[in-house]
Order: C-alpha cells, then sequence, then structure tokens
C-alpha cells in the first residue's frame, strides 16, 4: 500500500474548499490549513447580553443582527442550522416548531418568537461566534475557544519535531482529515510500529479532535489502522478538555486574542502525542483486548438484532455490518473481532460524526459484552 507523503515535504498553501462534511487526504493537507486559517481569520467572537440579538424576517429567511459592545454598527448576519439549533435551545424555542415556521416560510413568524424570548431572556450573558457573514455558534460567557486551525499547526509541529529523530521509512505521517460545520478530526500514523492481530497488520496512530464551535471537547485518542482494508478503531482519550472557561467580559475578540488563550493547551497537546507516540504500553494494552476478541464466536445475527434493539446501531447499518463481515474472509470469520472489522469496513462509508461513534465503539469491545451472542 502506498504511504502518504511526510509531513515536513507538504507546501502548507493552496486552495480554499467550502463544505460542511469534507475529508483531506494526505495531499490535501494544504487546503485544510488554508481552509482553517481562513475560518479564523474571518472570524469573530462576541459576547454581550442575549437580548441584544434582533431578529428580523423576510420572504426567503430570517436574519440574526445587534450591535456589537462598543460600536455603532449593525452585523446582519445569517444564522447556520448549529446555530439555530443552540439558539432553540437556550431560548426554549421547540426545534420542530422552529423546522415547521420555516417549512411554511413564515420567517416573520419565526423572527417574532425569538425576539420575545431573547427579550426575555435579556440578563443572559451569551458568546456569538460569527464567521464572515455567518453566525456560527451560540455559547455561554464562558466558552473557552481552543482554536482549531491553532490546534492543527501545534499538532503538525510537535509530529514533525518526533520524525526529526527518526528515518524517513518509520516517520509519523498525516493519514486524513474530516472537517464538519462544528468539528475537525486530525489523523496521523506511526508506520515504525506495526502490530500483528491474528495476522492482521495494524499501525497505531493517534487521532485529535476538536470543535470551536460547542459540539463536543478537544481530545487525543489512540488509534489502530488495519491495512489490509484501510479501516481504524479508536478508543479512549488520553487527553480531554471541555471549553470551560471563567466569565469573559462584554466586547469583541479576535483571532489574535484566541491564539493567545490557546497555547497553555497546545503545551499538552504536544506533551500527550510525545508520550502517546513514544510508547507503546498504552497500544500493547489494547492490542491484547482485541486479540481476545478473536477467541470469541459468536452468533453474528442475532448479536446484530441485539444491539439494533439496544440503538447502538440501526437495522440499515446492521444488514451493512453482515454484507462487509461476509466479504471480509480473513478477519478470524465468525468472532467477535471479525464483527469489530465489520464495523470499522461501515464506518469508513458514513458521514464523520457517525463514522468517528462506530469506530470508538468497535475500539472499546467492552461495551459490545451485554450484546454478543455467542455461537
Amino acid at each position: 500500500m502506498e504511504q502518504p507523503p511526510v509531513i515536513e515535504s507538504i507546501d502548507l498553501s493552496g486552495l480554499v474548499p467550502d463544505r460542511f462534511d469534507e475529508t483531506f487526504e494526505a495531499s490535501k493537507l494544504p487546503e485544510l490549513n488554508a481552509r482553517l486559517k481562513e475560518i479564523r481569520d474571518t472570524s469573530k467572537d462576541y459576547v454581550m447580553s442575549i437580548g441584544h440579538m434582533v431578529s428580523y424576517g423576510s420572504d426567503t429567511d430570517y436574519k440574526i443582527s445587534f450591535i456589537p459592545p462598543g460600536s455603532q454598527e449593525r452585523k446582519i448576519l445569517k444564522p447556520t442550522p448549529w446555530f439555530e439549533q443552540q439558539m432553540c435551545t437556550k431560548l426554549g424555542i421547540p426545534t420542530r416548531y422552529m423546522d415547521h415556521m420555516k417549512e411554511a416560510k413564515l420567517y416573520d413568524l419565526a423572527a417574532d418568537n425569538i425576539n420575545q424570548w431573547t427579550a426575555h431572556e435579556s440578563p443572559k450573558k451569551v458568546m456569538v461566534r460569527t464567521v464572515g457573514e455567518n453566525a456560527r455558534a451560540l455559547l455561554s460567557d464562558r466558552y473557552q475557544v481552543i482554536d482549531s486551525y491553532d490546534v492543527t499547526m501545534g499538532v503538525l509541529s510537535t509530529v514533525m519535531d518526533i520524525n526529526m529523530g527518526r528515518d524517513r521509512k518509520d516517520r509519523v505521517q498525516f493519514s486524513e482529515a474530516n472537517l464538519t460545520e462544528t468539528k475537525l478530526y486530525l489523523r496521523m500514523l506511526d508506520y515504525s510500529r506495526p502490530y500483528d492481530i491474528k495476522g492482521d497488520v495494524h499501525y497505531p496512530g493517534i487521532v485529535v479532535g476538536n470543535s470551536d464551535y460547542g459540539d463536543g471537547a478537544l481530545f487525543v485518542k489512540i488509534m489502530l489502522w488495519r491495512m489490509v482494508c484501510a479501516n481504524g478503531m479508536m478508543r479512549e482519550a488520553e487527553l480531554r478538555k471541555v471549553h470551560v472557561g471563567t466569565k469573559i467580559e462584554e466586547g469583541m475578540y479576535s483571532a489574535e486574542t484566541r491564539s493567545a488563550d490557546s497555547k497553555v493547551w497546545m503545551i499538552k497537546i504536544r506533551d500527550v502525542l510525545k508520550f502517546v507516540l513514544e510508547n507503546n504500553t498504552p497500544f500493547d494494552t489494547w492490542k491484547k483486548e482485541i486479540e481476545g476478541t478473536a477467541d470469541t464466536q459468536i452468533n453474528a445475527p442475532d448479536t446484530i438484532k441485539e444491539m439494533t434493539k439496544a440503538k447502538v446501531i440501526s437495522e440499515d447499518e446492521g444488514d451493512a455490518i453482515i454484507k462487509a463481515m461476509m466479504g471480509d474472509v480473513t478477519a478470524a470469520p465468525g468472532s467477535e473481532y471479525h464483527l469489530l472489522q465489520g464495523m470499522t469496513a461501515l464506518a469508513k462509508t458514513m458521514p464523520t460524526d457517525r463514522r468517528v461513534e462506530l469506530e470508538e465503539l468497535a475500539g472499546n469491545p467492552a461495551q459490545l459484552t451485554p450484546m454478543l451472542v455467542t455461537a
């Protein structure tokens, strides 16, 4: 299998894609960098009373507007679906009701509802995160922004430092990244430490995740990548930071301010990455657990039914897992290990957030134990 290019050989410049669920292969790292930098450079955070927010409707949509603290110029913004979801939660507006108003094109009524409730909740302080002319997130005034551009640059810098002491063939390499409306996932593989699990070659790696918009914590997780079919599984975080800090004073906050706040967490990420990428213990322990699943023979159809009943997968996902297992004759057929590989095969076909959920479930076999039906 062809390996991705080494990190330090990539020119960090390029075009900026404009999508909400984008996968960046190793060769597309310049585009990821440019995309994140554009987001950072065009974003601002406004901390103010929620009562300063005013909405107005038109024939085609509704907008959010406010006069930033210390300014006389009104900002008019288009809310993203994520902003709208957060806003409805904070104001107690049922999302189904909001959807119903929009489907009926009653945008004035939607704006009236928003204005009534922002006035009612007026004393509450919030942070409005904006990118260009979009309102991207509505957060608490205690939200600590850890910028995804800074996270990415910190991760790549740390990996480059680690690679300085390695032969070229043994260097940690960027595998891929996933960028959604609210989250970023970075994946790195370490080709210097192959693991043999029942005849399958796996390479260890790391997954770094972050949300700039209140949709999850900053984390570093370990990953095992099965090379024969390019499937991966991950497990619990080596580092997890919830974006909560001290209250922030009213005002406008720029990218420079956010970057300064992110620096302390970049140091912690660096330390965790160095530990994981230079230490076998987390992977050795995990390997033994995964190897043990190859010795457990299961009734796959009945197990899938139990997983469906427990609502960890849908019926369609269950059918796809069975189909993937039938096409994989190398993964200890009929075993729990076979099931795990079917789950990771399904995962890589799914939208990013669901992919991560399935990879985490496959990487934690103990969570599946109550649902296993043995043969």
